[in-house]
């Protein structure tokens, strides 16, 4: 059996505990597409996805419409 890389395993215990990312340091990424910037910040916490629903959210300038924060209810900042 093939060793999981640290992605494999990230990825597996957000699924495992309902997150939909990682967010940290004004950033955040998802499943999916976990470390945009190919480099794993060892500051980012599990997350939550939330939809941009306004047009000042500042997350739309980096080309996404969402962002991930730690908190289950919905923000237009990061935390």
């Amino acid at each position: 059996m093939k060793p999981l890389d640290i992605e494999e395993i990230i990825t597996a215990y957000l699924v495992a505990n309902g997150f939909d990312g990682l967010a940290g340091d004004e950033c955040g990424c998802v499943i999916g597409d976990l470390f945009p910037c190919d480099c794993a910040n060892p500051r980012c916490v599990p997350g939550y996805r939330h939809d941009c629903v306004t047009a000042d959210c500042t997350f739309t300038e980096w080309g996404t419409h969402y962002h991930v924060t730690e908190s289950r209810e919905p923000s237009q900042k990061p935390d």
